[in-house]
């Protein structure tokens, strides 16, 4: 089961109708996966592309995921229109829904930024 079959499943067992209050939390945490996976591809392509300044790593993490959360949200647009679903409930929640993404995404990416400064304030 990959993350678009866990989607559809929640989706088709109307979760988020019965729980509203899960949208949010589970943008958030989706952010903070799909960074994580970008970080982790940025991390392991050094081998094949050399060094690549951790600032840039960051931004560029920061980046796809916004760009991956946008390209989301038109997917979920583009579905409601040919197969008549109701995901999106406005611009509102479109909104909301990209800014809890990039709020995951930040948040992870300052965990990261503190763990690179931990040594060098304890040495």
């Amino acid at each position: 089961m990959d993350g678009l079959d866990f989607c559809n499943l929640v989706r088709s067992w109307l979760v988020f109708r019965f729980f509203p209050f899960m949208d949010m939390p589970v943008h958030f945490l989706g952010g903070v996966g799909i960074t994580y996976f970008y970080r982790s591809a940025i991390k392991h392509s050094q081998k094949t592309l050399g060094k690549i300044p951790f600032p840039v790593q960051v931004l560029f993490a920061l980046t796809c995921t916004g760009t991956t959360a946008i390209l989301w949200e038109f997917c979920e647009n583009i579905i409601d229109f040919f197969l008549g679903t109701h995901m999106v409930r406005g611009l509102q929640d479109t909104l909301v829904d990209l800014l809890m993404g990039l709020s995951g995404a930040l948040v992870l990416s300052l965990f990261y930024r503190r763990r690179q400064l931990k040594p060098m304030i304890y040495e």
